[in-house]
């Protein structure tokens, strides 16, 4: 019997905001693979080629140039997680956030500035400033020497405009996802009723719907009764639940790559 053969993808160094982390779940999951059958290899993102015979790659890559490889890949039959297109869309805030509040998901006021036009002196309260490019360099603002150093190193990354969030105030609440599951803290579930948990599980999961992601994260702020969106990333480096999450993610791979098959 021939074994079914897998290429995992490291996430770019460039791209990545915990190297290390990024690189321990792709081992884990590769070894879950195994564990399950598959014949596995990992390759960095720019020793990365097409045309070689496999049936899925798994995949944390995140630069055009390795997305147009893998697109390749995925016209030939080959399944991806996560696709090049869901990634790329994860990584265009604009888009991210207008289609999250098209799918009734609450987010918190949310603006694309250019850098220019930002009065630090007029900006009351506070603020979280973001990359519209980038799930990393998030900064939380709230007076006019914040913003003027938060716009400095922004301008120094060639930056002319940001994402700007207003601040919720609430409890932080990362989650993680792979396919139909929702990981949530211990806490979290002990500390919200039924009815507001329900409603963190629904808007994780449908960001997941609205993003294509198969295997992703987020972070939510909860503010009384209510939940907001206010990232959402693809695969994140699920340090704090690695080894329950690399079975699970191996298992839908192996599903993925046996759909394929039929």
């Amino acid at each position: 019997m021939i074994k079914p053969r897998a290429i995992g993808v490291h996430r770019e160094v460039k791209k990545a905001g915990k190297p290390e982390s990024d690189r321990m779940i792709l081992r884990a999951t590769a070894k879950s693979l195994r564990q399950m059958g598959v014949s596995v290899s990992l390759s960095h993102p720019e020793k990365l080629k097409p045309g070689k015979k496999v049936n899925v790659i798994f995949t944390m890559a995140r630069t055009p140039q390795v997305h147009k490889i893998l697109e390749e890949y995925s016209r030939r039959g080959v399944g991806i997680v996560n696709s090049p297109r869901a990634v790329a869309d994860s990584l265009n805030r604009r888009l991210s956030y207008e289609r999250l509040k098209k799918a009734g998901i609450p987010i918190p006021e949310t603006k694309f500035v250019k850098i220019a036009a930002i009065k630090p002196e007029k900006m009351k309260g506070k603020f979280i400033f973001k990359r519209p490019d980038r799930h990393e360099f998030t900064v939380v603002v709230s007076n006019p020497q914040e913003i003027n150093n938060a716009l400095a190193g922004y301008k120094k990354q060639g930056l002319k405009e940001i994402v700007l969030q207003r601040f919720v105030e609430g409890t932080h609440v990362k989650f993680y996802a792979i396919g139909e599951k929702v990981f949530l803290p211990e806490e979290i579930e002990k500390s919200v009723g039924n009815e507001l948990l329900e409603k963190i599980r629904e808007y994780a999961m449908k960001s997941g719907l609205v993003s294509g992601l198969k295997v992703f994260g987020g972070d939510m702020i909860v503010s009384g009764k209510k939940a907001f969106v206010v990232d959402l990333n693809d695969w994140p480096s699920f340090s704090s639940i690695r080894e329950k999450a690399a079975s699970d993610i191996a298992e839908l791979i192996y599903k993925e790559q046996a759909e394929r098959k039929q």
